[in-house]
């Protein structure tokens, strides 16, 4: 029987490198890795930091938001005509044909 396992029930939590109590613990990492480690994180919350953070108000006023946004609606409306118009142009499309192949048989 495996271990930790009982009655189909998992009992014990997996024994990985740095996982403790369901997150990643620095406690197991040498002593290098954990300064490092650190760093990174302190470096990223400062960049983190360093960008601006805008209100809903000032994302409304902004030009490239808006931009985005028609180019966004554009696609969308685009994807719905096709989707909804597209049996009829392929049914407008046959009905063509058909009369091309009459007009082609008649002569």
């Amino acid at each position: 029987m495996l271990k930790g396992i009982k009655n189909g029930t998992v009992t014990q939590k997996p024994k990985l490198p740095g996982y403790r109590d369901g997150g990643l613990s620095l406690v197991t990492y040498p002593a290098e890795e954990r300064f490092w480690l650190q760093e990174r994180l302190r470096l990223e919350y400062e960049l983190k930091l360093s960008h601006n953070s805008y209100t809903l108000l000032q994302a409304l006023v902004n030009p490239k938001v808006w931009l985005l946004s028609l180019i966004y609606f554009t696609l969308v409306i685009g994807l719905y005509g096709i989707s909804f118009w597209l049996p009829q142009i392929i049914k407008g499309f046959s009905e063509l044909l058909e009369e091309q192949q009459e007009f082609d048989f008649s002569s």
